[in-house]
């Protein structure tokens, strides 16, 4: 309790520290502008206080073009009337979700100014699928067993996603799959003990989870490879519902291993049930088992979703997406705003 008064004084210290700069940024960025000829030149802004800031001191009748990309939707007054300023006021906005770009139109932003464009993937580091036995052996992991596998922080910004539910589904799969064992990989570990807790809880025997800190990139390949499930069932949140476009989705589609994920708006504009993965209600532990099992018990829809999805993970190489970003950008019929 005595730390309050501190903690709040530093959370507001980094909101002026934030935003101081923010202003010295953009004052940066607009001498850096105007000593280069504007004609073709795209100014692309993750950050919407910097795009509102740098447009409004552009120059009129400015042929600079700027490109706001958009991750998330503010929730407050005062974020909303900024950002319905930066968005009349910038050429283009580009959505990391569909449901970002929807929300976007319906507070007044032309469609055509809107582009879709999903987070994505480097295939040059996933190469083909990977053969099983040698992941497993590189890793040490036993080549007898079932791996269903969870890659990936176990949590974010203090919110769940989903190892909960995945153990709570366990517990009506282990016994009629003796040899099913669930891996998660990519900590922090200071969760586990309260997911230990709930496995002891429920009953389940602890040899059956296994839980691994955060790995080298170069690492995560392997693990995918080694599984012969991938796990992703977010919990339903605003975030994971609406603004999130996991790179944790285009990996494991790379993969080539069948994927069990949540049935969230933002997942669905990627994947489709029975087609290049396997869909769970979001917070259902039941639903949750019966898609594993479901994926577990038939190995031709098994094989199917993961050959699909490798395929359908073509369209979101961070390659593709920056083609269909410059096009975006560069189309003629876009005009710079006055």
């Amino acid at each position: 309790v005595e730390r309050a008064p501190l903690l709040r004084r530093s959370t507001r210290l980094r909101g002026v520290s934030s935003t101081l700069q923010t202003v010295a940024f953009s004052v940066f960025c607009r001498r850096y502008l105007a000593g280069r000829a504007a004609r073709d030149l795209a100014v692309y802004l993750r950050d919407p206080r910097l795009a509102h800031l740098l447009v409004q001191f552009a120059p009129r009748g400015r042929e600079a073009r700027f490109v706001l990309e958009v991750h998330g939707l503010s929730t407050s007054r005062l974020g909303r009337a900024l950002e319905d300023r930066t968005f009349a006021s910038v050429d283009g906005i580009v959505a990391v979700t569909g449901q970002i770009a929807d929300r976007i139109v319906a507070r007044g932003v032309d469609r055509d100014r809107v582009l879709v464009a999903h987070d994505g993937v480097d295939l040059d580091r996933f190469g083909a699928p990977g053969d099983v036995r040698h992941a497993r052996e590189e890793l040490g992991l036993p080549l007898d067993r079932t791996l269903a596998t969870w890659v990936g922080n176990f949590h974010t910004m203090g919110r769940e996603k989903g190892i909960p539910e995945v153990i709570r589904a366990a517990g009506n799969l282990l016994d009629a799959f003796p040899q099913l064992d669930f891996h998660f990989v990519g900590g922090p570990l200071d969760r586990v003990p309260a997911y230990r807790s709930l496995i002891a809880g429920l009953g389940l025997p602890a040899r059956r989870f296994v839980f691994r800190e955060r790995q080298p990139v170069r690492r995560i390949p392997l693990f995918l490879a080694a599984s012969d499930l991938l796990l992703m069932p977010f919990p339903w949140t605003e975030h994971y519902a609406h603004h999130m476009s996991p790179l944790k989705l285009f990996e494991y589609m790379s993969a080539g291993r069948p994927i069990v994920a949540s049935r969230l708006p933002s997942i669905t504009e990627v994947l489709d049930d029975g087609r290049n993965a396997v869909l769970c209600e979001p917070g259902s532990a039941e639903s949750l088992a019966a898609s594993i099992g479901r994926a577990l018990e038939t190995p031709g829809l098994a094989a199917r979703i993961a050959r699909r999805a490798r395929e359908d993970v073509e369209r979101y190489t961070w390659n593709a997406r920056a083609g269909r970003i410059l096009e975006f950008v560069s189309r003629e019929e876009a005009p710079a705003c006055p």
